[in-house]
């Protein structure tokens, strides 16, 4: 017996048989990040999803290119959850910060970043994600910042 669809999202490390998600039971991102016709999801630590295509990341980011196109490759299949046949990848930032960094990648408007801590947390998931572009307009926003504020409280940095 399966368990029911909900209990794969709860649980998202269950046995690849009970992985398969309905789209009624999930949060997805704003456009441009719900269009069906994507080929990856990417599923913030909040349980917000992104449907995101491999080829605009696999630009943008030497870390996740081969996250997703090593899985890709493998023999066995290499996601445990997908939605309407689109495999999830997990990722541990929220989905504010991860919205952000890729609209920052992506052929769609900049983020606003006007406060300094969501500069840093976007900056710090490119970082890990060596987006180097996204790093770059990141670290001059913040430089940017800085020269208005030189002189930031102690909850700031």
């Amino acid at each position: 017996m399966s368990p029911p669809p909900s209990f794969s999202r709860v649980f998202p490390a269950l046995p690849k048989t009970f992985g398969t998600m309905s789209t009624l039971e999930i949060t997805f991102a704003p456009r441009p990040f719900d269009n069906p016709t994507t080929d990856f999801i990417l599923r913030a630590s909040d349980g917000v999803h992104f449907r995101v295509r491999s080829q605009i990341l696999a630009e943008a980011s030497p870390v996740l290119s081969k996250l997703l196109m090593t899985s890709q490759t493998e023999s066995e299949e290499p996601f445990e959850t997908y939605v309407d046949n689109t495999p999830i990848v997990p990722i541990p930032q929220q989905s504010e910060t991860i919205d952000r960094l890729l609209r920052l990648v992506y052929p769609t408007t900049d983020p606003i970043l006007a406060d300094i801590k969501d500069i840093r947390l976007v900056l710090a998931a490119a970082i890990e994600y060596e987006m180097e572009e996204a790093t770059a307009l990141l670290k001059n926003a913040l430089l940017s910042h800085v020269e208005d504020q030189p002189c930031l409280p102690r909850s700031a940095r």
